[in-house]
């Protein structure tokens, strides 16, 4: 409950207004019992329509009192409740943004999904109307026994025997439900991880004829997740009966033996009358105590889950004192190696150099580490062993968003956001002009196109850019990096949707681009390579040759084996 504290404190004013709502509210409702006894039993006095019209008007005064604080005190509580939410939402995803790929490995969407909204839904109950219902809970009984005391100690001891019986229960139930629904939670990451993975490959799943499987696939997740929402149904089901029983046993108590004292002279009837209704504001905030308790283990599950994420540490750490500073562009990686928790290395004692604004292509087989080596360089990760310097300087010491800032990254898979063309290429820019988005869009090819479109650049792309074809959403990714007009150009596999014309023609039209800026090419095909002023190739995260594209055919090596094997794939097309 700590953990929620931690959050509650923020709003501690508001907190402390509501409590003392809920004080002020809870003594005009218990006030409304003590008014009728005293109306009841003035019956009996002498000018008993005047006491009886005092009591009256008291008991209509209390009972507004109570129905206008009430109502501030649930809406005070409700708006904390969604402030918390509002918090901790933003706190996941701040911390979703400052984590590197590699924590995204580890945690599916659906996870993470089911953190910000069931989870954070479960909390936001928890700090809101649990601590609502325990705090009015406590008040009310506390008010109530005094009160019960008052008008006839014996009875009250009577009516309480059954609550070390409720206390023993409460126990168990707890314990029950919070293992219960923090497995219902656990289902629901599942679920929705599925729903997310089978949207996004909902095409796939349709060209190979696949929606039955995945459909039985989902039926059998959501129906383990419905056994375990029953089985969590099924201790509600057993615990509130077992509450109003226990309950029930205390009225039964009470509605003897106040009868039996009534008779024997030793309670009057309004005293009985109060008795019993003070005896039933006791009764209802015992059975709540059951739902407190569902509330509280609910929100503790949940605090516990998206505590558990909040709590990783980021692997990449920036220094105190980062430098912040633009950078040349001269890239220098020395006895790099690299590999994920721990495994085999991707990237083994790796060693090259790129010199302020040149082009540097990098070849190799599927898995060779050309694609870590940009992840490396935009601190996506770090290095096991060796160090990368940039401009003489480890990487490590540059400031995370300085250094960033100043690399143009375009990735295997080019994701666009569900905005307008143009603020997809603007994407990295706080401000751009018209002219800057023409500019970059013509240098990567994709102006002419753009132009057909019936919006023009205003066109909606929609989700992961999902009304562009492949190679148009490369173009557009390609239009983005440059847009920033970077120190450093990373194009990884960047042509890998676009026919080897349309590739010749962006590489021709960015060759006077690319030669002011130090150029990263990654590309299992030779023809966006050839042009490049040096060459390296990797096999296993190994460099195993080094030169431009005519040293390299000459040796005859991997490089050429690639490329002789490439040739003769475009021949058997043309053919």
């Amino acid at each position: 409950m700590s953990d929620a504290f931690k959050y509650l404190s923020k709003y501690k004013s508001m907190l402390v207004i509501g409590i003392i709502s809920l004080i002020i509210c809870d003594i005009f409702q218990i006030s409304i019992p003590w008014f009728m006894k005293d109306a009841i039993d003035s019956v009996k006095v002498e000018g008993s329509m005047r006491l009886l019209t005092k009591f009256s008007i008291l008991v209509v005064g209390a009972a507004l009192g109570k129905i206008f604080f009430s109502y501030y005190l649930r809406s005070t509580f409700r708006k904390i409740s969604i402030l918390v939410e509002f918090d901790i939402k933003n706190e996941l995803m701040k911390k979703y943004l400052s984590m590197p790929p590699s924590f995204y490995n580890d945690h599916s969407i659906g996870d993470l999904m089911a953190h910000s909204t069931n989870d954070v839904k479960a909390v936001r109950m928890l700090c809101g109307m649990a601590i609502l219902a325990f705090a009015d809970t406590v008040l009310v009984l506390l008010f109530a026994l005094i009160l019960m005391i008052k008008v006839n100690l014996e009875l009250t001891l009577l009516g309480l025997i059954p609550l070390p019986f409720l206390a023993g229960v409460m126990v168990y139930f707890a314990k029950n439900i919070f293992h219960k629904f923090t497995m219902v939670q656990e289902n629901f990451s599942k679920l929705t991880e599925k729903v997310e993975e089978t949207l996004s490959g909902i095409k796939i799943i349709k060209s190979y004829v696949k929606e039955n499987e995945q459909g039985n696939l989902f039926k059998d997740i959501n129906k383990n997740y419905m056994k375990k929402n029953m089985d969590l149904v099924r201790i509600w089901g057993v615990m509130f009966p077992t509450i109003s029983f226990i309950a029930g046993l205390s009225l039964l108590i009470t509605l003897f033996f106040g009868a039996k004292f009534m008779i024997n002279g030793q309670l009057t009837i309004g005293e009985y009358v109060a008795f019993n209704q003070y005896l039933l504001m006791f009764i209802w905030p015992m059975m709540a105590i059951g739902w407190v308790v569902n509330l509280y283990q609910r929100g503790t599950a949940s605090l516990k889950r998206i505590k558990a994420i909040l709590d990783i540490k980021s692997e990449i750490v920036e220094s105190d004192n980062a430098i912040v500073e633009e950078i040349g562009g001269k890239i220098e990686f020395r006895n790099v190696s690299f590999s994920y928790n721990n495994n085999d290395n991707i990237l083994s004692n790796l060693s090259f150099i790129i010199n302020k604004g040149e082009t540097l292509g990098i070849l190799g087989l599927t898995g060779s580490g050309k694609s870590t080596i940009a992840d490396m360089i935009l601190r996506f990760a770090d290095a096991k062993d060796g160090k990368i310097l940039i401009d003489g300087i480890n990487i490590k010491d540059y400031q995370l968003k300085n250094l960033r800032s100043q690399i143009g990254y375009v990735p295997q898979e080019s994701f666009l956001f569900s905005y307008t063309i143009e603020e997809n290429i603007g994407f990295g820019k706080e401000r751009w002009s018209f002219e800057e988005i023409k500019r970059a869009s013509n240098i990567a090819k994709i102006y002419d196109n753009i132009t057909e479109f019936p919006e023009k650049f205003k066109t909606i792309v929609g989700e992961r850019g999902v009304t562009l074809s492949g190679g148009q959403r490369q173009r557009t990714a390609i239009s983005r990096a440059i847009m920033i007009n970077p120190r450093i150009l990373i194009l990884d596999d960047a042509f890998s949707s676009v026919d080897t014309e349309t590739e010749a023609e962006i590489l021709s039209e960015m060759k006077e681009y690319m030669g002011k800026r130090t150029t990263i090419l990654i590309s299992h095909r030779i023809s966006t390579l050839n042009n490049a002023d040096r060459i390296i190739v990797l096999d296993s995260g190994k460099l195993v040759e080094e030169g431009n594209h005519n040293d390299l055919l000459n040796r005859k090596g991997l490089y050429y084996e690639i490329f002789t094997k490439q040739q003769l794939t475009e021949e058997l097309e043309i053919a």
